[in-house]
């Protein structure tokens, strides 16, 4: 039988947003009610109303703390390149790596639930904070001839879009066997296709 240990206050919060991660990596962000957690955490349904106005309002915190970690590892990718190509490759395996690291983390940064964040100006600066570095990249590829310039939007979009589906179905254990597997065995494998894929990308202008 599992004993509950009463949260004083001032550490409630933490353990709230605590449990909230473990249940997003377990059951995903479907899986998160405020009661369950109140359980969780060995507390009373209402007391976490003192913290949270509704499991919106929780989600929304976990996802803009999700999106800012994303983008300081975006950040520190970019700032490592030293070509525009090697820039956009260095972004998508780093992102590659967080969500492989952390699937539950990743779910949480993009919550279907938050689709829409004009209600959580926080969650929408994190989100732009953690987009940014991608338009920075293509950006950088453009002005070396790389791509049009009025492509650069288009072309972050399709980066993000392929980085971010490789990594889902990586972790869900998709690329491991079929016509489109990846040739290899483990974590280095996946992360040399993907640096590939993105390679492909750019590949008409590459120089």
């Amino acid at each position: 039988m599992t004993v509950h240990r009463p949260y004083h206050h001032g550490n409630l919060r933490d353990a709230v947003l605590a449990a909230a991660r473990t249940m997003v990596s377990r059951e995903g962000t479907a899986g998160v009610s405020l009661r369950a957690l109140a359980r969780e955490v060995g507390v009373s349904h209402p007391a976490l109303y003192n913290y949270f106005v509704d499991r919106e309002a929780l989600l929304a915190e976990l996802s803009t703390e999700a999106l800012l970690a994303l983008g300081r590892s975006q950040r520190a990718a970019l700032a490592k390149s030293t070509t525009p190509i090697d820039g956009v490759v260095r972004l998508g395996v780093a992102y590659f790596r967080f969500g492989v690291k952390d699937p539950g983390r990743l779910r949480l940064a993009f919550a279907p639930e938050l689709s829409r964040s004009a209600g959580f100006p926080a969650l929408r600066a994190a989100a732009d904070a953690a987009e940014a570095p991608v338009i920075d990249a293509v950006t950088r590829a453009a002005d070396e001839g790389l791509l049009p310039r009025d492509e650069i939007r288009p072309r972050a979009l399709a980066q993000w879009a392929l980085v971010h589906g490789f990594t889902l179905l990586a972790i869900d254990g998709r690329l491991t066997e079929g016509k489109l597997s990846v040739s290899g065995v483990g974590f280095a494998a996946l992360q040399r296709a993907l640096a590939d894929a993105v390679r492909l990308l750019y590949r008409t202008g590459a120089r």
